[in-house]
């Protein structure tokens, strides 16, 4: 199946602008200069599958925003590989054989990097947790209050109450798991939070955001504390790890305690929104 990539290198830091070319089917094609927001507008609209950099590190305190901004199953690539075993660009290239012009020039960088990613090289900038947090709550206000505010009020509530439980019913029906945490407000619901055990591209198409009206559904990914880098090609090393029993309890609130074979406390913990990569 074809797969577009988008290589991308920094011409200039203050104002930021980027060098931008595409690799489709084996052709290479000079998209032109971009400026940062216009650079995503332009990724979201074509969607592109890898997005190739040689250090991520030059989109500076934009890294995370840009993140951020990249649509559903677009990957972010460092050419390079993974911090502090990174190797220079230009060996990569003579490695797999890629004719280099000026190295000089944003393009012929750009160029590379979409060339070494359409052969597999680079790895893969993890930035999210396969979990998704929804939140129903309510959307307008409910104004100063009087008899109709409170009937307004009740209506509302009962409307959460029922997105609720359809989101709950989507997600059972879609084999999704979820553990869910609720806020009951005049026989109904004030709110609910979700937390899905899934990533943005499993939940796709089984749920979409609402605003603008009486009730507000909010979804957003749950971001790793650091990013991960996985390699395009190859698997991760299983690590081997002393022997331990572990009693979790699962939740909103997460609670994990360990003991050794010889039943000895190694550790007690609890967090709120706890990930699931956090607990492993």
């Amino acid at each position: 199946m074809p797969i577009l990539i988008l290589g991308i290198d920094v011409i200039s830091e203050n104002p930021k602008r980027f060098a931008v070319v595409s690799w489709f089917n084996g052709r290479l094609e000079k998209k032109g200069e971009f400026t940062f927001y216009r650079l995503i507008r332009f990724i979201r609209a074509k969607r592109p599958d890898i997005i190739a950099m040689d250090n991520i590190h030059e989109l500076g305190n934009d890294l995370r925003k840009f993140l951020r901004a990249l649509p559903q199953g677009t990957k972010l690539v460092q050419i390079t590989g993974r911090p502090g075993e990174q190797r220079s660009l230009w060996s990569l290239a003579k490695e797999y054989g890629i004719r280099v012009g000026d190295k000089f020039d944003p393009y012929e960088e750009a160029k590379v990097c979409a060339l070494l990613a359409s052969r597999g090289v680079g790895y893969e900038v993890l930035a999210f947790e396969d979990e998704v947090i929804i939140k129903v709550s309510r959307g307008r206000s409910q104004g100063k209050g009087g008899w109709s505010q409170d009937r307004y009020r009740r209506r509302v509530h009962n409307l959460i109450q029922n997105m609720v439980r359809e989101i709950e019913e989507t997600l059972r029906r879609a084999g999704i798991p979820f553990d869910l945490e609720v806020e009951e407000k005049d026989y109904g619901l004030a709110r609910g939070e979700f937390k899905v055990y899934a990533s943005r591209e499993e939940l796709a198409g089984l749920i979409k955001p609402m605003h603008g009206g009486d009730v507000e559904i909010k979804i957003k990914p749950v971001e790793r504390k650091s990013l991960e880098f996985v390699p395009l090609k190859s698997e991760k090393a299983i690590q081997v790890r002393k022997s331990v029993i572990v009693g979790l309890d699962p939740g909103i609130t997460v609670g994990i305690a360990a003991l050794d074979l010889d039943g000895n406390i190694v550790a007690v913990y609890s967090e709120r929104n706890m990930a699931v990569s956090d607990i492993v």
